[in-house]
């Protein structure tokens, strides 16, 4: 809450590119009190600038409470404690309740209908719907304790079901065994943004401050009979929307099961270990992906990473093309045995350099995808969309069976996400000083594609090109 009104007052440390070109901030103005808004053709991203209150989940029930005191001034971590543990023993007295909020797992027409539906039905369902999307966030308050990071990974992603979630809004997610992961709605702004609020409010704010050891409150806090309750958002429903709510339970279900992820934690080396071998980092990352892939498949794979064009005016993303010539070079090459380890490091430091021209070209808006989607927003009903869309090259060579994003720096932040085609994987990444840590999707529905089996083979990547790099950092 802190970082938000730093945010508000515009007093955020600026972002560059390198050390010289600004980065634009406006991503970071959506962040909170922003709402994707379900409606009939198109959906609506909205920000509510003036919202002062926090939506809770908790058992699939809703509560609100207001985030600041009448003078303005924000709670202490006093008070939203004493108003997280009021949701908490409110919630467990109500038992679990109808998960309303799992209808923004459906299919966005059949959400938005029932959202009106819901709305028309009672004027106190309307004023709730406001309250949730208004809200500065949400934050949810879940009964599961996952243990491994893949059990952190899926709660995050979809709780299996959707339960205790509302998915057109980020939301931060506490888990029993206090553990914090985040679904994010990317709509707003890309992974980045939350991952530096994320390491800022880390750097800012420590709870030696406050608590001991042990969770015990270090100063004696001060009586909150004053403090407002927070408010039970109540629903009143029909059978047909309690029969809609189960039909989007068992679709988010369906549609959970649907995907596999997994966490690859890499620590035998890192950034300080590239850095020493004259790589950059990001783009030995993409060829190791790329050595996976055909370590898997025998083949190479078009490939999608995220190009941030937020040195122009609101810029989001460009596509950059990881496959080349060059990086199917290396692939190849690692597994001809008659090659030295020195041969092998220069087609692994061309395919390295290739990359980062790419990069290069496509973080200064002279990228070729964004245009095409743009040439083919263009076309206006009646005409005939160009030829090239339609060639057999074209297609191909965009059909990203691996998507891939960099979400670094960040000591404490891994992202992840669902792979874009049915037939591919999804691979979020973060590079430290002395990791590598990876997080691999997959849809469980394809035969040919296996999250797991991929994990196995970027292990021996990474492996692999330390085992040809290494040589390198002792010259």
């Amino acid at each position: 809450m802190e970082i938000r009104d730093v945010i508000e007052r515009e007093e955020l440390q600026p972002q560059f590119l390198g050390r010289s070109i600004p980065l634009d901030m406006d991503q970071f103005h959506r962040i909170f009190g922003v709402a994707r808004l379900a409606e009939r053709g198109q959906d609506r991203l909205t920000v509510f600038k003036d919202s002062r209150h926090f939506v809770i989940l908790a058992k699939n029930h809703f509560f609100s409470f207001d985030c600041y005191h009448p003078n303005g001034a924000l709670l202490s971590i006093y008070e939203f404690e004493c108003q997280l543990d009021r949701v908490l023993r409110h919630a467990e007295k109500l038992g679990t309740g109808v998960a309303v909020g799992t209808l923004t797992a459906q299919n966005r027409d059949i959400w938005v209908e029932m959202k009106e539906s819901i709305s028309q039905w009672s004027p106190e369902n309307k004023k709730n719907f406001d309250i949730i999307d208004s809200a500065i966030g949400i934050a949810c308050l879940d009964d599961s304790s996952p243990h491994t990071d893949d059990e952190l990974i899926e709660t995050a992603f979809h709780n299996y079901n959707a339960s205790n979630r509302y998915l057109d809004k980020s939301s931060v997610i506490v888990t029993k065994n206090a553990r914090l992961p985040m679904n994010g709605e990317h709509s707003p702004y890309e992974a980045t943004q939350p991952g530096t609020i994320h390491e800022v409010a880390l750097s800012r704010t420590t709870l030696k401050q406050y608590y001991d050891y042990y969770g015990e409150a270090s100063l004696i806090p001060k009586d909150f009979s004053n403090l407002p309750e927070p408010t039970h958002l109540k629903w009143t429903l029909n059978k047909e929307h309690i029969a809609a709510v189960n039909e989007a339970l068992e679709h988010a279900r369906r549609l959970a099961s649907s995907v596999s992820v997994t966490y690859l934690p890499y620590f035998q080396y890192g950034s300080d270990f590239l850095k020493k071998v004259r790589l950059t980092p990001d783009a030995y990352v993409q060829m190791a992906i790329q050595l996976a892939y055909w370590r898997v498949h025998q083949k190479p794979m078009a490939t999608y990473e995220t190009a941030s064009t937020r040195q122009f005016y609101h810029g989001r993303t460009e596509t950059c093309r990881t496959l080349s010539v060059d990086s199917l070079a290396f692939t190849k090459g690692m597994f001809n045995q008659s090659l030295k380890k020195s041969e092998k490091f220069s087609l692994l430091k061309k395919a390295v350099e290739s990359h980062v021209d790419y990069m290069k070209a496509a973080l200064s808006g002279k990228g070729c995808d964004r245009h095409f989607l743009g040439l083919s927003q263009m076309v206006q009903s009646g005409e005939d969309m160009p030829e090239i869309f339609f060639d057999s090259g074209f297609l191909k060579s965009s059909h990203f069976g691996i998507s891939t994003s960099n979400i670094s720096p960040s000591n404490n932040y891994l992202g992840g996400f669902g792979p874009v085609k049915e037939d591919g994987y999804g691979c979020c990444y973060v590079i430290g000083p002395n990791f590598i840590k990876l997080t691999v999707s997959s849809k469980t529905t394809c035969q040919e594609t296996n999250s797991y089996v991929l994990k196995k083979a970027l292990q021996q990547s990474l492996d692999d090109m330390y085992d040809i790099c290494a040589p390198q950092a002792k010259l």
